[in-house]
């Protein structure tokens, strides 16, 4: 606020009644200080009328301390803010308001009071940044550090820079570790870990938190938030928070469909997990789950070289399973029976309609045609064969199907089908090994005729 006399600043500009009224009470406030409510009432009225008067403002707090009109002035702040009138204005004049309440306690020690009037500024304006310094400098010098830990947790929700948000967070978390402020360890940790998942301090605290509050689901949700992050944990890492799931999730949250997750995902890190097979026995009972209880252990059984309870739980899935999961089973089940258990009969039974439906796995397609060979089937195997190359779309599939077929007509010695099984893949020109793998059994059958 100017304090040139206002005939003089009239020859510039013209001089509104508001501007008047305020300079004569700027002068005033140099000689006396009656009533500082009076004072403070014409303030709040041009502060309403976009009228900042800051100098008037620092005046009359001046002339409260010279005056020794502080107690009244205090006291007129406190009923005033208080008034309907002040919840009327808009939020930024509000804030303003507030914040001159703010300065006037902070000269005069009152540090509960000015954070009281700073914070009051915030909640009218989020994120004004004059309330927060205010307010943070407050906090820190009376060691108020949970409402600092409060503020920066507040704070940190409204700010959309990802990197100033997630240093207010860091900010929260570690006042309210240290003053072991177990609530806002919890609010402040989760938020920050969603952010920072492998920050294993603050996880560590906030899950011994939620455990001693008895927040077991919390728990799992944290946990498995890290086994979901990127990059994930190390293994060892990773096996130590699913353990702990499946605990919780079997234990106490009652919840087995969800342990088998993590049941699944233990035996992927370690197939021989005594805890993980184990749990994953419990739960062939369950109907719901028993399929994917014996998938989880028959992969687990076979990575670990324990063939008999991988033949087991495969041989238990097949009496159950449907679809395409049905079709994977036989062909491992076969391949297992074929390779581990030397049973070649039931590895063909096993793997004939396997091969029937889908011929285009040319290793398992080999394995088939050895296996009916050696068990002496050469016609049912050229049948089987035969079909599935005329229901069979892709014509590289039918060509390499079709050398496979010429291959048992001439084992089993009918050479004139062989001959026709041969030329139709050199005519359709599917597929370029399948064509020379073809050429070479018509040269070879020509040169033994002598043609």
């Amino acid at each position: 606020m100017s304090t040139i006399p206002p005939k003089a600043e009239a020859r510039r500009r013209p001089v509104s009644v508001l501007a008047l009224k305020l300079w004569e009470v700027a002068e005033a406030l140099e000689e006396r200080l009656d009533q500082p409510s009076d004072v403070l009432e014409i303030l709040v009225s041009s502060a309403a009328k976009g009228e900042q008067a800051l100098e008037t403002w620092q005046r009359l707090h001046e002339a409260a301390e010279r005056f020794q009109k502080t107690s009244e002035l205090a006291q007129a702040y406190e009923q005033l803010t208080q008034d309907k009138r002040i919840k009327l204005l808009p939020p930024e004049q509000q804030a303003f308001i507030f914040l001159q309440a703010t300065g006037f306690f902070t000269s005069l020690g009152d540090t509960e009071g000015a954070a009281g009037y700073a914070e009051r500024a915030i909640t009218a304006v989020p994120g004004h940044a004059d309330a927060f310094a205010q307010l943070e400098a407050l906090l820190t010098a009376a060691g108020k550090m949970e409402r600092l830990a409060r503020l920066y947790l507040d704070a940190s929700q409204r700010e959309t820079d990802p990197i100033r948000r997630l240093r207010l967070l860091q900010r929260s978390a570690a006042i309210a570790i240290g003053i072991d402020a177990a609530d806002l360890i919890i609010d402040a940790g989760q938020k920050l870990l969603k952010l920072t998942p492998e920050d294993e301090e603050v996880r560590d605290e906030v899950m011994r938190r939620l455990l001693a509050f008895g927040r077991h689901k919390e728990v799992v949700e944290l946990l498995e938030h890290v086994l979901s992050g990127d990059p994930s944990p190390p293994p060892e890492e990773a096996k130590l928070h699913r353990e702990q799931l499946v605990d919780l999730c079997l234990s106490v949250l009652k919840s087995p469909e969800r342990a088998l997750t993590h049941v699944e995902g233990l035996l992927k890190l370690d197939p021989t997990h005594a805890m993980a097979l184990a749990s994953a026995e419990s739960l062939l009972d369950n109907k719901q789950l028993m399929l994917r209880a014996a998938a989880a252990l028959s992969d687990a059984c076979e990575r670990s070289g324990n063939v008999e309870r991988a033949v087991a739980m495969l041989t238990f899935e097949l009496r159950h399973v449907r679809g395409l999961r049905r079709t994977e089973v036989q062909r491992r089940l076969g391949i297992l029976r074929h390779d581990a258990l030397g049973d070649p009969a039931g590895a063909l039974e096993l793997l004939a309609p396997v091969v029937a439906g889908d011929p285009g796995d040319d290793d398992l397609r080999r394995r088939f045609v050895e296996l009916s060979l050696s068990l002496n089937q050469p016609a049912e195997t050229a049948r089987l064969l035969s079909r599935a190359l005329q229901s069979h779309r892709d014509p590289a599939v039918r060509a390499r199907v079709g050398v496979d077929v010429g291959d048992v007509y001439l084992k089993s010695g009918d050479v004139k089908r062989a001959q026709a099984a041969f030329q139709k893949v050199l005519e359709t020109q599917a597929d370029d090994r399948a064509s020379l793998a073809a050429a070479h059994r018509l040269a070879d059958l020509n040169a033994d005729s002598g043609d």
